[in-house]
């Protein structure tokens, strides 16, 4: 979700979006799909990201895993997204696994 989220920005950024003239065509088609899922995908990762650090709830992190996981493994063709993948569903197993311990306390 992080790599996808960099992809948009720099997109976003690349297209400057109400930085400059273009015609009402690429204004419907193109900048505002990219705002309205940059804007989607932001506020996704932040709630998801809030959600697992306050709430410590290890089964929302283990979908995490899972999710993180089965994109690692379906874009095995493409490293930057996959090594992105394994690397937050580890950190993501791990967050689980300490959210598990800390309410066994």
């Amino acid at each position: 979700m992080l790599a996808l989220l960099g992809t948009l920005i720099a997109s976003y950024l690349k297209l400057n979006v109400g930085r400059t003239s273009i015609g009402n065509a690429e204004r419907w088609c193109v900048n505002l799909p990219f705002s309205i899922y940059l804007v989607w995908l932001t506020v996704a990762s932040l709630s998801g990201f809030l959600i697992a650090l306050t709430r410590r709830d290890a089964g929302y992190l283990f979908v995490l895993v899972w999710s993180l996981i089965g994109i690692a493994v379906k874009q095995a063709k493409f490293p930057l997204v996959a090594n992105s993948a394994w690397a937050a569903s580890a950190l993501a197993f791990a967050l689980a696994v300490y959210s598990i311990i800390q309410r066994r306390r």
